[in-house]
């Protein structure tokens, strides 16, 4: 037994090992990265490192600490009376996580310990899968179990959206995702033990020990990423309807809604609870893409037909031929008598168990349709039930025969495939990631842009700027970060000018960049008495 689960985790390891090495080259030291959300983590620790993480109570800021950056923001979240504009689409366990653990290690803000962190997580997750599907299998022979367990496991590792989401994306999306797996694993584990009839002191302990455990393990859930939220939601739905068990359903409930309180909490400290209600509220509207285009996250929502043209090339681009080899096999069982009980068998089987991984998943696409369709990383989520649908397709191919019975040549032919299958999803996920993961690279244009800003911007004034003539994308958190400025875009002076006096502000510059040209230009607004 020892030995076979050493074998497993061996492989689990060159598995993981394998995932790394065809990244690794998108790991990087430097100083730049055009990643949207190491950017602003960097930024926000950064931030923090200047003012204090409590003055601003612990809450994911944005706006540098110039008297020219505050209240110019080129997309307002949550803004302060003091013009600081704070970062509050999720809760901020992941930023706080990480600003305490690279200060106590005395490791600098820089990318580098960024994409280390995401590829740890990305081994722990695996590792609890694995430890989950081995719970799930543990009845079958290894010749049955070994190809479901490590199918599944390719899936999770290889799968583009989450070789990128692990990567790219150390955010809380990755804390989240990892602590879904995570508590599912110990909750899971924990509910299948026998419940004592007798109620002795000794046992009335264990029995309260475990449900704060479980309070514990979902408020650093909730406090990680709203996925978090909606696990505490689904074992309050499995207490309830399923285990009758009210101590669960509190456990739940008070883990959850303790984190929520306290993420609520730190937004509401700094900028007052109705203007925090207000842009929660205008967060989820935007994320949740049901309302009118106005209201609706890069201007689209569900009910556009080029909205259903963009997820389709967004799914194709993060999971590649996963769903449609998903989808055949799955019509192809369904379609056999005996294949098609197992897997209802295996529904009703493992329904809690099921209902605690992927109802949580299920609710943030739902909620979340227009955020989750529309980001490349949030595709990364539908890893977890991916690797499980495949795990147990497998399984049953495997272990049920045309006769509805094990067979030792179905058996091994089944392993074969499987065995196959494994290389080829691995041949065309590396491909697809290495395609799509242009975006990790330089945009020495953009760090160009943003020293110029930073060497001739003055500290009182505020900063606006253009780039002209370039197929790059611009992104003004990186303008932001490089330049260690808070910044907007501006089309001209004169609305530089407008911009500037609608956030009261009489000091401002405006910068153009000509790629074509090479032109550089500043142009300022006096008006204000500065300081020699």
């Amino acid at each position: 037994m020892r030995t076979a689960l050493f074998k497993e985790l061996l492989l689990l390891c060159l598995l993981f090992l394998l995932s790394v090495v065809v990244r690794w080259q998108y790991v990087h030291d430097s100083r730049y990265t055009s990643n949207d959300c190491h950017v602003i983590l960097l930024s926000t620790m950064e931030i923090w490192g200047h003012d204090g993480v409590w003055a601003h109570a612990g809450a994911p800021v944005q706006t540098y600490w110039n008297e020219g950056d505050k209240f110019n923001h080129f997309y307002k979240r949550l803004e302060s009376p003091q013009g600081d504009n704070y970062y509050i689409s999720y809760p901020p366990f992941a930023f706080l996580f990480t600003y305490g653990l690279l200060n106590a290690l005395g490791i600098s803000f820089s990318p580098f310990p960024l994409f280390i962190l995401g590829l740890c997580a990305h081994f722990i997750s695996a590792v609890f899968l694995w430890l989950i599907l081995r719970s799930v299998f543990r009845d079958a022979k290894a010749i049955v179990h070994m190809p479901a367990v490590f199918i599944g496991l390719t899936c999770f590792l290889f799968l583009p959206a989450s070789q990128h989401l692990y990567l790219h994306i150390w955010f809380p999306d990755v804390v989240g995702q990892m602590m879904l797996i995570v508590s599912c694993y110990f909750i899971h584990r924990w509910l299948r033990k026998p419940i004592a009839t007798t109620k002795t002191q000794e046992e009335q302990l264990i029995s309260n020990s475990t449900y704060l455990w479980i309070s514990i393990l979902l408020f650093f859930s909730a406090y990680s990423e709203w996925i978090g939220l909606f696990l505490g939601c689904s074992v309050a739905v499995v207490a309830l309807f399923i285990g009758k068990d009210k101590k669960l359903f509190w456990s739940a409930a008070l883990g959850s809604g303790a984190a929520l309180v306290l993420t609520l909490a730190q937004y509401a400290i700094v900028a007052g609870p109705f203007d925090m209600l207000r842009s929660l509220v205008l967060r989820f509207a935007l994320r949740s893409g049901y309302l009118s285009k106005e209201y609706s996250e890069g201007g689209v929502n569900v009910y556009q037909a080029e909205t259903w043209e963009t997820i389709a090339r967004n799914a194709w681009n993060a999971l590649s031929v996963y769903p449609f080899i998903l989808l055949i096999f799955l019509l192809w069982m369904i379609s056999q008598h005996t294949r098609r009980q197992a897997i209802i068998r295996f529904v009703k089987r493992h329904s809690t168990l099921l209902m605690l991984l992927l109802l949580p998943v299920f609710m943030h696409v739902v909620l979340l349709a227009n955020f989750t369709l529309l980001h490349k990383h949030a595709y990364g989520k539908l890893a977890l039930p991916i690797a499980i649908a495949f795990a147990a397709m497998t399984y049953y191919f495997i272990r049920v025969g045309s006769k509805g019975e094990q067979n030792n040549n179905s058996s091994i032919k089944g392993y074969l495939l499987s065995g196959l299958t494994t290389i080829v999803l691995i041949i065309i996920s590396v491909q697809h990631f290495h395609t799509g993961a242009k975006g990790g690279l330089a945009k020495p244009l953009l760090e160009e842009v943003s020293y110029f800003i930073q060497k001739e911007s003055s500290p009182e004034a505020a900063v606006f700027f253009q780039v002209k003539g370039t197929d790059t994308e611009v992104s003004p958190f990186l303008i932001n970060y490089f330049s260690k400025r808070s910044t907007a875009t501006a089309k001209s002076d004169m609305e530089a000018a407008e911009k500037a006096k609608q956030i009261k502000q009489q000091y401002w510059e405006w910068f153009l960049i000509d790629e074509e040209t090479g032109e550089r230009k500043r142009i300022t607004n006096y008006s204000k008495n500065r300081s020699k």
